[in-house]
């Protein structure tokens, strides 16, 4: 079972095309959460290139041991095993939620 903000994290990886850098990940995720949610999802520290939450990171390692993104040093990147359990129940950007998961 994931966790809400994990099914963040794959609607948001998936309206971006489904393989962003992990330096623009963080920029975005940051933004859409302190923008769009009441309450942000993810906490971030201050780092090199800009706000960076740990939490982010385990929730990517817990999606990758469950097969729903690749393993990529470089990059968040889905697999083809998203499907309807990964859907947010809260989640909607561009007013539609997310699509095809």
């Amino acid at each position: 079972m994931l966790h809400e903000r994990q099914k963040l994290l794959l609607c948001l990886l998936q309206t971006l095309g489904g393989n962003v850098a992990h330096t623009d990940f963080q920029k975005l995720l940051f933004l859409f959460t302190h923008e769009f949610e009441p309450s942000p999802s993810y906490d971030f520290v201050p780092y090199k290139f800009g706000g960076f939450s740990f939490t982010s990171y385990a929730d990517k390692r817990r999606l990758t041991e469950n097969g729903l993104l690749d393993e990529d040093e470089d990059a968040w990147r889905l697999t083809g095993n998203v499907d309807r359990r990964a859907r947010p129940d809260r989640v909607h950007i561009n007013g539609g939620g997310c699509a095809g998961l």
